[in-house]
């Protein structure tokens, strides 16, 4: 499963609608119900009932949809810390490169 399915997953949660989810993403809502009825095969469990015309979270859904938001979290904050590496490598490169520049080319 991918991230992009979590995010898929999460935004049915967040709209209690299949169609709405569908709707943030610019997917249709066969599409989207694609996504959600493979990710529960996949799971082996059902992540959400449909009351009326929404969709709640079963106790496995909870479990899934809190887990799911922790996991983008932390690829996101792996992300920020990857991307602070960077740029600190880069000015750390960029200060050796200066210091052993010739005078004349000095800032």
């Amino acid at each position: 499963m991918t991230t992009q399915i979590l995010k898929y997953l999460i935004a049915i949660d967040e709209e209690r609608s299949v169609t709405r989810a569908a709707d943030r993403f610019w997917l249709s809502q066969p599409s989207m119900s694609h996504h959600l009825a493979a990710a529960e095969r996949e799971l082996g469990v059902q992540l959400f009932l449909r009351e009326g015309r929404s969709l709640h979270p079963t106790e496995d859904g909870i479990i899934f949809i809190n887990n799911a938001r922790a996991i983008l979290h932390a690829e996101e904050q792996a992300l920020r810390r990857i991307q602070a590496l960077r740029e600190e490598t880069q000015i750390e490169v960029q200060g050796e490169m200066q210091g052993n520049a010739p005078e004349a080319m000095r800032p």
